[in-house]
């Protein structure tokens, strides 16, 4: 198993889209939250008490999506230049193929996630206070809330990238799908369940991020009931994937 992990850690970080994708996020996030959120619209950070959080979730936003596709160009570059077959031969479990990707990519999704949104709030700092000048209000931060908010969104969207990636096996399929599910299918399928949209997978990512405890009458969950349901999710796919990389032929 631990040459399982070594050799899914080495493929991670050999992997050229890897640093692509983490370089693009870091500028985008520095981008936005230096010079958008902290140098022109500075003066929220005297009016908002939670405007260094919400910088927080914000970055977390995109990142999580980027973490998610790291992880489907994990495997599907694998199935794409045919080197599956060398890797499920260098192992003699499909499982602990399948469980060290899972691993690397939840240490890495994490970190990741975790790491552009601290970048976002230093730079919202630096940008509001130290060019702009700007004393910020008290801000109410729930630190151990907000992270591990964070975390569990980095985690579950690389696991879903994954799962995705492990399904359907080929680059612009898993892409394609990943994509229009959140963007098309979901608002959709939304249109029919109503007010039962809030269990549908991405629907109920975004609220263990974006939403606090819901108000009375209000069609939302708490952010633990949200992340329960993703976790569901997860673990059902996560089952029929798991079967498939058994019995399917590598190619």
């Amino acid at each position: 198993m631990i040459a399982a992990v070594r050799s899914e850690l080495r493929k991670l970080l050999t992997v050229r889209s890897t640093y692509v994708t983490v370089g693009f996020s870091l500028l985008f996030v520095v981008f936005m939250s230096f010079y958008v959120e902290g140098v022109r619209n500075g003066m929220t950070v005297q009016m908002l008490p939670t405007a260094f959080a919400e910088v927080a979730t914000n970055a977390a936003t995109p990142t999580g999506v980027l973490a998610a596709i790291i992880a489907i160009l994990l495997l599907t570059h694998e199935y794409r230049y045919n080197t599956i077959t060398y890797t499920l031969t260098a192992s003699r479990s499909r499982t602990k193929v399948l469980l060290a990707k899972m691993a690397v990519l939840s240490v890495f999704a994490v970190l990741y996630v975790v790491l552009m949104s601290l970048v976002a709030v230093v730079a919202l700092y630096v940008g509001a206070v130290v060019v702009k000048g700007i004393t910020p209000m008290h801000q109410e931060i729930a630190v151990l809330n907000l992270l591990w908010r964070i975390a569990f969104y980095g985690w579950a969207y690389a696991m879903i990238g994954l799962l995705y990636a492990a399904l359907i096996r080929n680059q612009v399929g898993a892409f394609v799908s990943f994509l229009l599910t959140p963007a098309v299918a979901e608002p959709l399928l939304g249109l029919l369940l109503k007010s039962n949209h809030i269990y549908l997978p991405f629907t109920a990512l975004q609220q263990v991020l974006t939403r606090e405890a819901p108000q009375l009458g209000e069609d939302a969950l708490t952010n633990g009931s949200a992340a329960i349901v993703v976790l569901i999710y997860i673990a059902v796919g996560g089952l029929i994937a798991w079967l498939l990389f058994l019995r399917r032929d590598a190619n």
